[in-house]
């Protein structure tokens, strides 16, 4: 059975299901939710040591028994920013965002891409983008991209530069290797100061 069916078989009976989520603010950590819903892509479950509702990327979840070895989820740990600036985070993807076919508008407060019409101008309407929502203090990163069924916010903003890079790829005019956008060759905020 693969993890869909049985995060599906779960979310049915009303099952806790023990996971380890290869994801997120821990990824590798084991955690135990009780699935609500599940697409092919996501699953909303309410994660059982924090009591909240959140959503997985199924693709990134492996079932394992509640006795598996891994490191369970530590609750509240606060990891520090990778970066400090949307700027700072993607200054140095432009040009390869710009290979895969995109036009890119960046700025302080948003990044967006969006494809050209024939006549070579770029479309005003972006196709995939990350906003900073001025005011929104516990989650100001917004995401959207074509594969979100609603927009996605986020309160690191290196989590929601990884989503928006997986879009802009994913949906890129002009498709190359799956080498072509390495997430793990972003910089570090180590990395940005001089």
């Amino acid at each position: 059975m693969g993890v869909e069916e049985r995060l599906m078989e779960a979310a049915e009976a009303g099952e806790l299901v023990t996971v380890i989520y290869h994801g997120g603010s821990q990824p590798g950590t084991k955690r135990c939710l009780s699935p609500i819903t599940v697409t092919a892509r996501e699953i909303r479950a309410r994660d059982i040591p924090t009591g909240e509702v959140k959503n997985f990327l199924v693709s990134k979840i492996e079932v394992v028994p509640d006795d598996h070895p891994a490191e369970d989820y530590v609750v509240g740990a606060i990891l520090p920013p990778v970066f400090s600036t949307l700027v700072e985070a993607l200054e140095a993807r432009v040009k390869e965002l710009e290979t895969l076919g995109w036009y890119v508008q960046l700025s302080e407060t948003g990044v967006s891409v969006h494809r050209y019409f024939k006549s070579g101008k770029p479309k005003k309407g972006a196709d995939a983008g990350i906003l900073k929502q001025e005011g929104s203090l516990n989650r100001p990163w917004y995401v959207y991209g074509p594969d979100l069924a609603s927009a996605r916010t986020f309160s690191h903003l290196k989590k929601a530069v990884d989503l928006f890079l997986e879009q802009a790829y994913c949906h890129a005019p002009e498709k190359k290797s799956n080498s072509a956008l390495n997430l793990d060759a972003l910089p570090r905020a180590g990395e940005l100061e001089r």
